[in-house]
């Protein structure tokens, strides 16, 4: 089979397996023209040389019969006779229809059992991304908390638990001279959780301001500092249980005029 340029009307050889390649669309390596090669078929290469077109493939050596030359015409002179000019056979190195496939050459096709394997996998990795990542969140719906514990067991994540400080009332704060050392004050609060659940003990902040009220001293303080040693830190905060704490902090150097108390999460 053959099939023919329309630009340029060069013929090139081609097989019914290269014309299933790509829809049958080639480039043409004369003019790099694109077609499509199952519509422009022609019978032979020699019927396409026959039209003037030119041609990748030259037509056959013309022979007689019986393969050999023809014979010269009885009282003719023989000196007068003359072969005819070989023409060449087709050149082994021609450029085939697959050679000049849109694209080089072709891809295998990947079947789509793997490309659904494949996605699978990845939604597996990110699903476990996003459990190890945001577990403690996940973990405060009841109904997805024992899956979530699960897949911790296995992934190696840590649940949190759940902690507001914007819940915590502080309240009955006051800052006075200590009553036995010199530049040494004596803090005390009291907490109150108004959450729905127990949540763990916050950071106490606390910070000394000049009269400017500019900060000249900062520092933050856990649980095991400034609650008493009849509450166990190692638990958390109780809904709406008034739980008192008290720091014992120096001042010396300090010309401290005013006070601020924060919670932050532990």
């Amino acid at each position: 089979m053959y099939t023919r340029c329309p630009q340029c009307q060069t013929v090139f050889h081609v097989t019914p397996e290269q014309l299933s390649e790509r829809g049958g669309l080639v480039r043409c390596g004369q003019c790099t023209a694109v077609f499509r090669a199952d519509e422009n078929l022609v019978t032979e290469a020699t019927q396409a040389l026959a039209e003037g077109v030119p041609a990748v493939i030259p037509p056959p050596q013309p022979q007689s019969v019986a393969g050999q030359p023809a014979a010269v015409a009885p009282g003719s002179k023989r000196e007068s006779a003359r072969r005819p000019k070989a023409t060449p056979g087709p050149p082994t190195d021609l450029p085939t229809v697959k050679e000049l496939l849109l694209g080089g050459k072709p891809r295998p096709r990947t079947r789509p059992f793997f490309w659904a394997l494949g996605s699978f996998l990845l939604l597996l990795v990110l699903a476990g991304q996003y459990v190890f990542f945001y577990c403690s969140e996940l973990a405060r719906k009841q109904e997805l908390r024992p899956y979530i514990v699960r897949a911790c067991d296995v992934l190696g994540c840590q649940i949190k638990p759940r902690q507001d400080v914007n819940l915590i009332e502080l309240t009955h704060t006051r800052v006075t001279a200590h009553h036995r050392y010199e530049n040494a004050l004596r803090i005390r609060a009291t907490l109150v959780n108004r959450a729905t659940f127990s949540q763990p003990f916050p950071l106490l902040e606390v910070s000394l301001l000049d009269r400017q009220g500019r900060v000249i001293a900062r520092r933050s303080f856990s649980a095991q500092q400034y609650l008493r040693d009849n509450v166990d830190t190692n638990r958390s905060m109780p809904p709406n249980i008034a739980i008192k704490s008290q720091l014992e902090i120096t001042n010396e150097g300090l010309a401290a005029e005013g006070y601020e108390i924060r919670l932050l999460p532990s």
